[in-house]
């Protein structure tokens, strides 16, 4: 069986280790045998709301950005703004399948993907911390990112290029300010630095309404953390937990995000999308299951 977190350990910022490639590998294979039957094909024409995440889009993977939306596109896939697609995760009013886009932390590549997503009448919700923008930070790329042709480090966003965003239709939201691990942060480290980032966001970037915590793993968030997330002033709490919605959450329910990456074949992501679905006829992740 292939592994669950797939999306999140086969990066491009790290190197792939052996068992990495052979999990590709079986993929790559699960992919091409089921997506031919009807079945999974039918799953993928559920109606429901599915919230895609990305943290990039380098330039050697913006064909494979846009093949995915030309896809979504031509398959009876409604693409909808972070705020639609929270009201229609809440409420219910789910008639057909509808995808939405976010993206973690505030890579510079992420003004190409917006620009893209813009193109096809799409917009994204870009969660940020505010200690990366305050200065010109790089991310360091490892061995891997160095490999692809012609692929250059990333840095975050600057101040002026988050307004681009803004300008062009597209979300902002928080994703705490320096990227804690709010499972292992006290109240008042939580309330503090939840408090940080939304002095340094709003005053340049307006009200933030929707927050998704760091690691993205229930993990790696409480219940305590929750109730300070809520009563910080966000709207909706969004998590790295794979899933679909269908049915109505209600306010304040846990948002299920499926990860995507723009360099992997169509077939994964069209794989991974369709797994998602047919997990949904079992309970999903929910409140829950966070650790006290």
């Amino acid at each position: 069986m292939v592994d669950p977190d797939y999306a999140t350990r086969f990066s491009d910022f790290a190197v792939p280790s052996a068992r990495a490639q052979a999990r590709k590998i079986a993929l790559s294979l699960l992919a091409e045998t089921r997506l031919r039957t009807r079945a999974y094909r039918e799953l993928l024409q559920t109606p429901r709301v599915h919230f895609l995440y990305l943290h990039y889009v380098f330039q050697d993977e913006e064909a494979g950005f846009e093949s995915l939306l030309e896809w979504l596109g031509d398959n009876n896939h409604t693409l909808l703004s972070y705020s639609d697609a929270v009201k229609r995760a809440e409420s219910g009013e789910i008639d057909r399948p509808y995808v939405c886009f976010s993206f973690d932390d505030g890579v510079d590549n992420c003004l190409k993907a917006a620009a893209i997503l813009k193109a096809h009448g799409a917009f994204a919700c870009f969660f940020l911390n505010g200690c990366n923008l305050e200065e010109e930070h790089v991310i360091k790329p490892m061995l891997y990112t160095y490999r692809q042709p012609g692929r250059k480090p990333a840095r975050y966003l600057s101040l002026g290029e988050v307004e681009q965003l803004k300008n062009a239709g597209h979300e902002i939201g928080g994703h705490t300010y320096h990227h804690l691990n709010l499972a292992e942060a006290s109240d008042d480290e939580i309330d503090q630095d939840l408090q940080r980032n939304r002095a340094f966001l709003e005053p340049r970037f307006g009200p933030l309404h929707h927050f998704a915590w760091p690691f993205g793993r229930f993990s790696c968030f409480s219940q305590a953390a929750r109730r300070r997330v809520l009563q910080a002033g966000y709207t909706s709490i969004a998590s790295a937990e794979r899933g679909i919605h269908r049915t109505p959450g209600g306010p304040g329910l846990c948002i299920l995000r499926d990860n995507i990456v723009a360099a992997w074949p169509l077939s994964h992501a069209r794989y991974l999308m369709a797994q998602s679905v047919a997990r949904a006829s079992t309970a999903p992740p929910s409140w829950e299951d966070l650790p006290a």
